[in-house]
């Protein structure tokens, strides 16, 4: 089949759900079908992937806990270019990811003549704002739509589905996320810097409420007192990281490595590093992992 997997997000920023339509693609060719990738223009000049399409100017705004939502449309001229790309690809199936994104989903949808399925990667934080709009309103309102321009939908385990359910009349087939076995196996050698005799610390991930920085930040000053020979590394960037500066600053706390955004390759690398990975997410973690 001839695929088209649509991104609401910027496909130059790092996140989860880039993440998951990345491996599909991989595995999607491996069986045999033709994939591309419809996302925002927002950052061309670092995209040269000829599988990936850009349509489409974006903004990023925060909504909830930190976590910043894409809102993108095409206009003039770049409707007239999405059109006569659906159009000369001819796909058989469009895949949208995260539906209740505004904009220029619909319009992608709008313009298509292929099956459509949708996948729910989003259940909303708990958290003031979303129990009193974003949750029960906002969300199901877009979702209600999507279901009307999709033929089936996804969720990607049982609490998203259990939340999709809770407004939706239909159920979503539930497929996890999963896992490239390839991008973590052990040929991926430890950061050589960092394998000194320190024992590692990781933490992967936005710098957002959600995301709990500041419970590694704190656990991490507690343990540096008692075990001098530990060092943490903090891979990721957002709105905390000026606050996260100043917490080890203030604290004097020695062996905190900030990386900033890593690619997918140094990840690996990273994770073969730490002796330890961080799992400090508080809320909003649609998988279900919140320890």
């Amino acid at each position: 089949m001839k695929i088209a997997q649509v991104c609401p997000y910027d496909w130059s920023r790092p996140g989860g759900v880039k993440a998951h339509i990345e491996n599909l693609a991989i595995y999607l060719r491996k069986m045999g079908h033709e994939v591309k990738i419809i996302a925002p223009n927002v950052n061309a000049e670092s995209i040269s992937d000829s599988n990936v399409k850009l349509i489409g100017k974006g903004r990023s705004t925060n909504l909830w806990g930190g976590t910043e939502i894409d809102i993108n449309i095409a206009k003039g001229e770049e409707v007239e270019e999405l059109k006569r790309y659906l159009n000369e690809e001819a796909f058989d199936l469009l895949h949208f990811h995260n539906g209740w994104t505004p904009f220029m989903t619909y319009q992608v949808r709008y313009y298509s003549k292929a099956k459509h399925v949708g996948t729910f990667h989003d259940t909303p934080a708990d958290n003031f704002l979303a129990q009193k709009f974003v949750g029960p309103i906002l969300m199901p309102l877009a979702a209600s739509l999507v279901w009307k321009v999709a033929d089936h939908m996804i969720s990607v385990s049982e609490s998203q589905a259990r939340y999709v359910k809770s407004f939706l009349s239909k159920n979503p087939t539930i497929i996890p996320n999963g896992i490239n076995p390839e991008q973590f196996n052990t040929s991926f050698e430890p950061i050589e810097e960092y394998q000194d005799g320190k024992f590692n610390l990781l933490f992967l991930g936005r710098f957002e409420e959600r995301k709990g920085l500041f419970y590694a930040l704190k656990a991490y000053r507690t343990l540096k007192a008692k075990y001098p020979e530990i060092r943490l590394l903090i891979a990721g960037d957002g709105e905390q990281k000026q606050e996260a500066l100043d917490f080890v600053a203030e604290n004097k706390l020695d062996d905190v490595i900030f990386l900033g955004f890593i690619d997918e390759e140094i990840k690996a690398n990273l994770i073969r590093t730490a002796d330890i990975l961080l799992a400090t997410a508080i809320y909003g973690e649609s998988f279900g992992i919140v320890l």
